[in-house]
C-alpha cells in the first residue's frame, strides 16, 4: 500500500512539474516588464519566445497522440481557417495574429490534455501561477496607484500595471475565480483559499475599472437570483440575455435610461467614454466589409483614434466577419451543450460557471479582451463535466475512507 501512495504521489509531482514548464512561457509574457516596446524586445522576451514554441510544439504533439481532436478542436480550427482567410484576404501581415493562434491553440490542447489525464493537479498549479502573478499586480498597485506609466487616447488615459492596461486585467481575475472555486471544491484548501480571495478582489478594488465593479455587481446579483428563478440561468435563457444585453445596449442604446448610474455612481459620461461613437464608426467599417471582415487581431486597431470596438461582438465582426462570428457563436454553443436545466439544479458548479460566463460577457460588453481568455472560460465549460467526475470520484473515495 506505502508503495502505491508512493508511486500516485509521484507521478501527481511529476505531473506538477511538466504543467509548470508548458504554463510557464505563457505566464511570464502576460506582464509588459519583459516587452518595452513594439520596437524593442528584451533578450528575456525573446527567450521566452522561443521557449513558447517549444511548449507549444509539446502539448500539440502529446494532446493528438494520446486524445486527437475533439468537437471543439474542430470548432476552432474552422475558425482559425477563416480568421486566416480574411488576413489574407485584406493583405494583412499574418504575423499580427500568431500570438493569438498561438495562445488559442496551446490553452485547448493544454486543458483538452490535462482535464482527461489530470485535473486536479492541472487546476492548483495553474491557480498557483496565476494566482502569483495577480498577487504581484496587486502588490505594485498597493506601492504605485498610478502603475508603470500611463497611456493617452482621445478619450482619456490608462494605466499599466504589472499585468497591463488596468481593465486588460479583467479576464485574468475571472478565470482566477473559476481556478478559486474549482480548487475549493477538489481540494478544500482553506489557507490557499482565503489569499486567494484576497488576491482577486484587492486587485478588483485598486485597479477600480467601472467596467469590472459593474460585473461584480451582476455577478452578486446572479448568484443572488439563481436559487430562487433558475431558469432564468439555463443556457438558451443566458444566451437571449446576451443577445439582448447588446442590441439594448450598443444597438438602441438604452443606457440613457441608467444616466445617474453612469454620471453619479461610475463617473462617467453618458457616452461611456466616447463608446457609442466609436461603435458607430465600427459598424460603418462593418458594412464594408461584411462577409470576412478585416483581418485584425483579437485587440487589432482601425477605427480611429487608435481605438478596438469597445466591445466584443462588434471586435469580432470586424476581425472575421459575419461568417467567422457565426462560426465563433457555434463554437459557444458547442461549449454551453453540456448544461441543462437538471445539472444546473442539483449540481452548482454548473451554476457557477454558468453565471461566470454571463458575467464576463457583460464584462465584453464595452470592453475588448484578447480573444484567448474568452475561449479559456469556454473550454471550463466544454469540459465541466469532467471536472465533475473528478468531485464525484473525490467524495467516493473520501466515504470509502
Amino acid at each position: 500500500m506505502q508503495a502505491i501512495t508512493y508511486a500516485y504521489k509521484r507521478k501527481n509531482g511529476i505531473d506538477a512539474l511538466i504543467i509548470f514548464l508548458l504554463l510557464f512561457p505563457f505566464i511570464a509574457t502576460l506582464t509588459p516588464f519583459l516587452q518595452i516596446s513594439d520596437e524593442f524586445q528584451s533578450p528575456l522576451y525573446q527567450s521566452l519566445y522561443y521557449y513558447k514554441l517549444v511548449s507549444f510544439v509539446i502539448i500539440i504533439f502529446l494532446y493528438l497522440k494520446r486524445y486527437g481532436i475533439c468537437s471543439f478542436d474542430k470548432w476552432i480550427l474552422v475558425f482559425i481557417i477563416v480568421w486566416s482567410f480574411s488576413v489574407y484576404l485584406n493583405g494583412v501581415n499574418f504575423k499580427t495574429i500568431v500570438n493569438d493562434l498561438g495562445s488559442i491553440l496551446f490553452y485547448c490542447c493544454l486543458i483538452g490534455y490535462y482535464m482527461r489525464k489530470n485535473v486536479i493537479r492541472f487546476l492548483q498549479v495553474y491557480y498557483v501561477m496565476l494566482g502569483l502573478m495577480l498577487l504581484l499586480n496587486l502588490l505594485l498597485l498597493n506601492y504605485s496607484s498610478n502603475g508603470i506609466w500611463q497611456t493617452q487616447s482621445d478619450w482619456n488615459s490608462s494605466r499599466v500595471t504589472f499585468l497591463g492596461l488596468d481593465n486588460q486585467v479583467t479576464p485574468l481575475l475571472f478565470i482566477a475565480s473559476i481556478l478559486l472555486y474549482l480548487n475549493l471544491k477538489l481540494q478544500s484548501n482553506t489557507y490557499f483559499t482565503i489569499v486567494g480571495v484576497i488576491v482577486i478582489l484587492g486587485n478588483v478594488i485598486l485597479l477600480g475599472v467601472s467596467t469590472l465593479y459593474t460585473s461584480c455587481i451582476v455577478l452578486l446579483l446572479c448568484l443572488y437570483f439563481y436559487p430562487r428563478i433558475p431558469k432564468f440561468f439555463q443556457k438558451r435563457m443566458i444566451l437571449f440575455a446576451i443577445i439582448g444585453l447588446f442590441m439594448g445596449i450598443v444597438i438602441f442604446r438604452l443606457q440613457y435610461y441608467f444616466e445617474y448610474y453612469i454620471t453619479e455612481i461610475l463617473n462617467k459620461d453618458i457616452t461611456l467614454t466616447g463608446r457609442i461613437s466609436i461603435w458607430d464608426e465600427a459598424f460603418n467599417l462593418i458594412s464594408q466589409k461584411p462577409a470576412f471582415g478585416n483581418g485584425l487581431s483579437s485587440l487589432g486597431w482601425i477605427i480611429k483614434g487608435n481605438r478596438h470596438a469597445h466591445n466584443t461582438i462588434l471586435q469580432i465582426i470586424l476581425q472575421v466577419g459575419l461568417i467567422g462570428f457565426f462560426i465563433f457563436s457555434g463554437l459557444i454553443y458547442r461549449s454551453l451543450k453540456s448544461f441543462s436545466y437538471r445539472k444546473m439544479k442539483n449540481k452548482p458548479l454548473y451554476a457557477f460557471l454558468i453565471i461566470i460566463f454571463f458575467t464576463y460577457n457583460v464584462s465584453c460588453l464595452t470592453e475588448v479582451y484578447p480573444l484567448t481568455y474568452y475561449i479559456i472560460i469556454l473550454l471550463f465549460l466544454y469540459y465541466s463535466n469532467n471536472i465533475f467526475l473528478e468531485m464525484q470520484t473525490l467524495i467516493l473515495k473520501k466515504t470509502y475512507d
